[in-house]
């Protein structure tokens, strides 16, 4: 239902024509629709009057369907203006909210590096650093520094053991020949 439809200003004031309201309208009213049926008659003899007042309520229609046209167009055009702004301001935000993001990383970015130079560890070590505050990556960095650190038990035990393994063979044995000439060679031939 448009606009022109909910407010037409030609009918709205059609049933009210001067009278004050009250119960001394009702008999105005029987009145009124004795002197309608006269007129009517009247104007159903007076061909040519009639035939303009329809005239002039087919231009009167005419017009205001041209208007109403008129609106639901400029409604239209406004409607799509007020879109373009809403999607123009959730691209700015859309844009903003990245950029918020993206300078957020690069601070965290920064302040672990800088925990991670005082530290003394190398960038590889840093990316590994967890934590939001200085104090988190600090704490972090000395935990990832003390698992570096070689064990003091002596190599016995503990997760940063190395062992100290020897090879399976006899150093002072000569090493088993593998060439398969070599090995034809020393087959007696019976």
């Amino acid at each position: 239902m448009s606009l022109f439809e909910l407010f037409d200003p030609f009918t709205v004031f059609e049933e009210d024509k001067g009278g004050g309201g009250g119960s001394e309208e009702t008999p105005k009213k029987e009145e009124s629709k004795e002197t309608k049926e006269e007129e009517t008659e009247e104007e159903i003899l007076d061909l040519p009057r009639a035939k303009e007042k329809i005239a002039k309520a087919n231009s009167e229609a005419a017009n205001l369907r041209k208007r109403l046209k008129e609106a639901e167009a400029a409604e239209g055009r406004l409607k799509e203006i007020e879109d373009a702004k809403k999607s123009d301001l959730e691209k700015a935000a859309e844009k903003t909210k990245s950029l918020e993001d993206k300078a957020t990383k690069a601070e965290t970015d920064l302040l672990r590096l800088r925990v991670a130079l005082r530290k003394g560890l190398t960038e590889t070590q840093a990316k590994r650093l967890i934590g939001s505050t200085e104090e988190e990556l600090e704490a972090d960095a000395d935990e990832l520094l003390e698992s570096f650190k070689p064990s003091s038990d002596g190599g016995k035990g503990g997760p940063n053991r190395r062992e100290r393994l020897k090879g399976g063979g006899d150093p002072t044995e000569e090493p088993v020949e593998l060439d398969p000439k070599k090995l034809a060679g020393q087959i007696s031939r019976d």
